[in-house]
């Protein structure tokens, strides 16, 4: 298990997004460039009429043109994709490696910020488009603070100590873009899968 990554969607409060990403922004860790140069005063400090519309203005605060965007960006919307912006639960995505070369399952132990623990067997289908690497994606309502692969030696595992993630869970802020349509093969054939069924029926057709 190489990387975790936390994500949360950026929903439509413009506001409580710039807070979040200013919160996220301040618990980085300060530079060695930063602290050696602490208590030097800048040419905009020593001198304020140096400063310009970039030194004045929070790189954080909400423009009006942002403002316009979001309307004409909620106005195009389907009633699915508005809903999206309402979801506040939190997107993990797990990134792994296969070194020893066999596709196996994963079973993933999680760790709340609770202290209650889940484990999640993971398909060994996630290999199917890359035996070597592959990212996967949980959603969850809760908090993650570590993750453990294989905690019940269910499978084959040559080295056991990069199985424990020790690394930080980095959080982002996911926005909802407007995306081109993929190749879709089955919708490209009038034809669709219901749920819990491989079996393909036919799809309406959009006119």
């Amino acid at each position: 298990m190489d990387k975790v990554v936390e994500g949360r969607i950026a929903g439509g409060d413009l506001e409580a997004n710039a807070r979040e990403r200013r919160a996220l922004a301040d618990a980085e860790n300060t530079s060695l460039t930063v602290r050696n140069n602490a208590g030097q005063r800048t040419v905009t400090e020593r001198d304020p009429s140096t400063r310009d519309f970039y030194d004045r203005q929070d790189r954080f605060a909400v423009s009006p043109q942002q403002r316009r965007d979001l309307a004409e960006k909620l106005a195009k919307l389907t009633p699915e994709e508005r809903a999206a912006f309402q979801v506040r639960d939190k997107f993990y995505r797990f990134s792994f490696r296969n070194i020893g070369g066999l596709v196996m399952p994963i079973p993933l132990k999680l760790t709340y910020s609770d202290n209650t623990t889940e484990i999640v067997r993971i398909p060994a289908e996630v290999w199917r488009y890359n035996p070597k690497a592959v990212t996967w994606q949980y959603v969850t309502g809760k908090t993650i603070t570590g993750a453990e692969v294989d905690p019940l030696l269910e499978i084959a595992d040559a080295d056991r100590s990069n199985n424990v993630y020790r690394g930080a869970i980095r959080p982002v802020v996911l926005e909802i873009e407007d995306v081109e349509d993929l190749e879709n093969r089955m919708k490209d054939f009038d034809v669709q899968v219901k749920p819990g069924s491989l079996q393909t029926y036919p799809a309406p057709v959009a006119k």
